[in-house]
């Protein structure tokens, strides 16, 4: 054999060599992720039962709203984007016969989102907060006309 042949031989060899390797580094970590995920801490909530579900969730007419953005007193008048959220609660009742009164914010329907906007504008309304559309002491004067 010639030099290069012999370096041809061992470079292929160990091309070969790494990338068995880097197979059985994969395999092991697939493996190791796939263990870890199957085996669960005996504390986990995930492995007790909650208990019967005596009453599903139900909403609270109770709202709020949330926003990704930090408000400062610099841009508190700066429009942003907010999300509607609406409370809900439900009540299970545990293995020993107790009743547990869970609470949830989940983001809020279209429907939902139309029914606090009209009543919210409904009492506006009533309370003289806020008048009709066409107040007729906002309105323009009338044209004058020129002979």
């Amino acid at each position: 054999m010639t030099i290069d042949q012999d370096v041809l031989t061992y470079g292929l060899l160990l091309i070969a060599l790494v990338f068995a390797c880097a197979l059985i580094y994969l395999a092991t970590r697939r493996s190791r992720k796939s263990e870890s995920s199957s085996e669960k801490p005996e504390n986990s909530n995930e492995n007790w039962n909650p208990g019967t579900v005596k009453q599903d969730w139900v909403p609270t007419r109770r709202i709020d709203f949330a926003t990704q953005l930090e408000i400062s007193d610099d841009n508190r008048d700066k429009p942003v984007e907010f999300k509607l959220l609406v409370e809900e609660q439900r009540i299970v009742e545990s293995v020993a016969g107790n009743e547990k009164l869970e609470i949830h914010w989940r983001l809020a329907t279209l429907d939902e989102a139309k029914t606090i906007v009209s009543h919210y504008n409904k009492y506006l309304h009533e309370n003289s907060l806020i008048s009709s559309v066409f107040d007729k002491s906002t309105s323009l004067p009338r044209p004058v006309t020129t002979n």
